[in-house]
């Protein structure tokens, strides 16, 4: 009898610190400490760097962007979306970016970022998104027009 005492005393003893270990780790787990963060990453082929980027909750797009290119360009249209089709509708901008230098693209209110279906992206705070950023520039000294497309990955602030 006094055996089976010990082991049920053994065995309870355990049963509760597993159960509250199961606990804390569910709470962990819960609250994402297990998780791993979101990238916020901006990639352009060539010479142009992200430098800075805000996505409001409302799908309103803040990007800093420096450009390399050789020439002074002035940036007439932007478009941030999700469904990167053949004829992609842009926002007109009228930016001038000196040659090694970076401005403010998107300021945060005039250009939305779309989801998949066309619709502005909106989205809770610390919320993923993931598309693609289209940038119309003109080159002021020849003239000639150009369309650069990256990718973008960013969280909702």
């Amino acid at each position: 009898m006094i055996k089976a005492q010990s082991a049920m005393e053994f065995i309870t003893t355990y049963g509760w610190m597993a159960l509250i270990l199961i606990i804390v780790l569910a709470a962990l787990a819960y609250l994402g400490m297990f998780s791993q963060p979101k990238p916020v990453m901006c990639n352009f082929p060539g010479n142009f760097i992200c430098r800075s980027m805000k996505l409001t909750t409302t799908g309103n797009l803040t990007l800093d962007l420096y450009q390399d290119t050789g020439h002074d360009i002035t940036v007439s249209g932007v478009n941030c979306t999700k469904n990167f089709g053949t004829n992609p509708s842009l926002t007109a901008v009228n930016v001038f970016i000196k040659n090694s230098d970076h401005d403010l693209i998107a300021n945060g209110t005039n250009v939305p970022c779309f989801d998949a279906t066309e619709n502005i992206a909106i989205g809770a705070v610390n919320g993923h998104y993931s598309g693609k950023i289209l940038i119309y520039y003109t080159e002021n000294d020849t003239g000639m027009s150009h369309l650069v497309a990256g990718d973008i990955t960013m969280t909702y602030e």
